[in-house]
């Protein structure tokens, strides 16, 4: 039977391990470049690219072809941000705050719980979660309040190094545990579902992106973008043209990564 009919064979086993007979790979289109800016985080605003400035503090916006469109200063080590419902959240690192900016006024983030270094920040609908970086630990708000996740480990479910970038999808939020070089997924009540990365010897996971195909992960030590299906199954390995790659987003089916050494956007489509 397996002889004879091997395609049958072949869609079995793309579905035991992730794999898609129609599946393209991501290539190199374009790259953007940054100038002085030292990129960390990214977030798109219509078809515009928000790009969070760490060295220089401040988060700049920009158009496709890499011209400043405003440059927003005196944030204190600005991370990974998120733009959602007309706002835009800068999670400050150097302030222990996450400042919302709607329509040119600009407040601070109500967080219930003791921030100390927040690194990332997602947000859908009602729904927050901050990366709390030097606290080892992910803060959730949902319909019951905020709550705290995990605690300083290396390797059991909710135990964190160093988490540094959360993203929302599909009632479940993902979870960039940097410096434990995995990726840990929670459902939106904040238990533990699965964790993945480990295995393709990820060093330092410091962005992350989820859309309805794939998870995305920047290796930031190795140089690498990782693509997983939604299980955590690899798909795809990019290792070229990066240094310090450090946040990943999908924007009208096209990829683009941060990197921090090269200050570039590289832009990447299937």
């Amino acid at each position: 039977m397996w002889i004879k009919y091997p395609i049958f064979l072949y869609l079995i086993l793309s579905i035991l391990y992730g794999c898609s007979l129609s599946q393209k790979e991501f290539k190199l289109i374009n790259t953007i470049d940054l100038g002085e800016i030292t990129p960390i985080g990214l977030a798109f605003e219509g078809d515009n690219i928000w790009v969070s400035d760490g060295d220089h503090n401040q988060v700049v916006q920009l158009n496709e072809a890499g011209e400043v469109l405003q440059t927003l200063t005196d944030y204190e080590r600005p991370m990974h941000i998120a733009f959602e419902n007309g706002s835009l959240y800068i999670p400050q690192y150097g302030r222990d705050t996450v400042s919302v900016i709607t329509k040119n006024t600009t407040t601070t983030l109500p967080v219930k719980l003791e921030l100390d270094a927040p690194a990332g920040v997602a947000v859908h609908n009602e729904f927050v979660a901050i990366a709390d970086f030097y606290n080892h630990r992910v803060l959730l708000k949902n319909k019951k309040g905020w709550q705290s996740i995990g605690k300083k480990g290396r390797n059991r479910p909710a135990e964190f190094e160093y988490p540094t970038d959360v993203h929302f999808y599909d009632n479940t939020l993902y979870v960039a545990d940097a410096y434990n070089h995995r990726i840990q997924v929670f459902d939106l009540e904040g238990t533990h579902i699965r964790t993945f990365g480990r295995a393709e010897k990820m060093n330092a996971t410091t962005g992350i992106f989820v859309d309805e195909s794939y998870v995305y992960a920047t290796d930031f030590e190795n140089g690498r973008l990782l693509i997983y299906n939604l299980v955590g199954a690899p798909q795809q390995i990019i290792d070229t043209g990066f240094e310090n790659p450090t946040d990943v987003a999908v924007h009208n089916n096209k990829l683009y990564v941060t990197d921090y050494k090269e200050k570039k956007i590289f832009v990447f489509k299937q």
